[in-house]
């Protein structure tokens, strides 16, 4: 966030002695909320992609001291169990509570910590 305070600094003119204070300081705090929001999203998007990189690597690890195909198939039983659905925990409470497991398409994707299940197989396969 000290990104954030400088770059407002610099841009809101605070520095400059021929411009009025007040609108400065308005300026001033309006620019941090709009960089500290901006950095926070660039933030996000940073670790999620961290995140899928360290998923994809474990499943090559675990590619690497099970075998390729175990790791798939474990992978495929992961996917048949998603199917299963119990109705005592689709309460919306309780959804927040767990990794979602719908397919991310579009921007949403890049928010996602974790790649879907068809993905990590398909990678896979590629690897062999």
């Amino acid at each position: 966030m000290f990104l954030a305070r400088v770059l407002a600094y610099v841009l809101s003119g605070i520095g400059n002695r021929s411009k009025s204070s007040g609108n400065s300081y308005l300026m001033f705090n309006v620019l941090v909320i709009v960089f500290q929001i901006v950095f926070m999203i660039l933030g996000s998007l940073v670790i999620a992609a961290y995140s899928r990189f360290r998923e994809f690597k474990a499943d090559k690890g675990g590619a690497k001291l099970a075998g390729l195909e175990k790791m798939i198939s474990a992978l495929q039983a992961l996917q048949k169990l998603q199917e299963i659905r119990d109705q005592k925990v689709e309460k919306p409470a309780f959804q927040s509570m767990k990794i979602s497991h719908q397919e991310r398409r579009g921007l949403v994707a890049f928010f996602a910590t974790h790649p879907s299940l068809e993905l990590r197989i398909q990678r896979l396969k590629e690897q062999g």
